[in-house]
């Protein structure tokens, strides 16, 4: 046993040995890790703190110029306002300093979703170095603090979450739960799993918490801004303005990106198709599986939550850890190291970095989780109510 720790140990330094040894090589400009994706929030930020219109790509870009971004092009940010709200503490010093600040406040948000994950899915009370290690060797984690995107912020949402649900402490789960509506097109066949549960289960409190949390983050939002939330919509709605990257050409790692490679690019209604496809899967699915705990119906409803969302980066798929630590502690460990070295592969085969093809990913997940065992789950206070499914089941 001291030897095995000891050999995680070795790995995990040599982990970040490489990573600090790539981070000392590259220039403290935009650009470095961290910084990729930052630069929209940050740049958003002082346009919404000076009262002008955080979605102008022609203001984005004079700004995003002076930070070292060449482009012609503004990288735009897509997130509703309220999301600024929370970011406030990273926005208010420089832009080196808020990049470096929230690419170690990602890191540290990592370990302890990683931490909660395991409190929600076994018994084990103290963090465990394996699971610090699943947490710190999964792909799509690193892209997203490489680009200083916020998947794991929402990965943290989510498993506090799931952590406070099955101890019953529903109102603090709902404050949380607010916070994905930051990117809510990761969440749909997720949110309307968990409206059907929260009448069937009579989880008012809950929802009431999500509410009010909600209206708050958008009430505090007016007050500070005004017209930020008219500009968001005036965004959404005018998406492919002259200016700024059309969101027709992303073409992110999602099933409707496949759909319209191949019967054609300009057929964006495709990216949707997927999404309300996967409304009968989950109608299907739990019809087959009413006694399933509440760890193996939130880690699956994730999955295809995420695969089947119309818009999801690779970095978005920090998500899956969720379903990667529920494999972990339900029996699937040789599954589970299987899929992590099918992203190593994938992303050392050359044209594999585009984004659209690591959707594989998702499926190989499912095709784990699938034939996984509902193992020891729970946590010591709860053991009882995961493994019934009585009282914390999704439907």
């Amino acid at each position: 046993m001291v030897n095995s720790k000891l050999s995680a140990l070795v790995i995990l330094l040599t982990i970040a040995a490489i990573e600090i040894g790539y981070l000392l090589k590259t220039p403290l400009v935009y650009g470095f890790p961290g910084s990729i994706d930052f630069i929209q929030y940050w740049s958003a930020y002082q346009l919404f703190s000076q009262g002008k219109n955080p979605y102008d790509p022609k203001l984005m870009l004079e700004i995003e110029n002076l930070l070292n971004y060449k482009d012609s092009l503004p990288i735009m940010m897509w997130l509703p306002p309220w999301a600024l709200i929370v970011f406030t503490p990273f926005m208010l010093a420089g832009f080196k300093a808020g990049f470096l600040s929230f690419l170690i406040f990602n890191l540290v948000l990592l370990l302890l979703s990683s931490y909660l994950l395991q409190r929600a899915f076994s018994t084990e009370r103290k963090f465990q170095l394996s699971t610090c290690l699943l947490a710190l060797l999964f792909f799509p984690a690193w892209d997203c603090i490489n680009f200083g995107q916020i998947s794991i912020i929402l990965l943290f949402a989510l498993s506090s979450a799931i952590f406070l649900v099955i101890h019953n402490q529903l109102f603090l789960a709902g404050l949380f739960v607010a916070i994905l509506s930051f990117k809510p097109h990761l969440f749909i066949l997720l949110g309307i799993t968990s409206i059907f549960w929260t009448i069937k289960k009579r989880k008012y409190l809950f929802a009431a918490s999500t509410i009010l949390s909600l209206f708050a983050l958008v009430f505090i939002t007016d007050l500070k801004h005004g017209d930020a939330l008219q500009f968001w919509l005036m965004a959404l709605r005018n998406n492919e303005a002259i200016g700024r990257i059309k969101t027709s050409e992303w073409a992110p790692a999602t099933i409707g990106t496949w759909l319209r490679l191949i019967f054609g690019i300009e057929k964006t209604y495709l990216m949707w198709l997927p999404t309300l496809a996967g409304l009968p899967l989950l109608v299907f699915v739990y019809s087959k599986k009413r006694s399933s705990s509440f760890a193996k119906n939130i880690a699956l409803t994730t999955a295809l939550s995420v695969m089947l969302s119309p818009y999801a980066w690779f970095y978005d798929q920090s998500l899956l850890l969720v379903c990667q630590i529920y494999l972990f502690y339900s029996g699937g460990l040789k599954k589970m190291i299987a899929l992590q070295f099918g992203y190593f592969i994938l992303k050392l085969i050359p044209g594999v970095h585009q984004e659209h093809f690591v959707i594989m990913l998702p499926l190989w997940l499912l095709a784990c989780y699938s034939s996984s065992t509902s193992g020891s789950m729970g946590s010591s206070s709860n053991s009882s109510e995961l493994s019934s499914g009585e009282n914390c089941s999704l439907i």
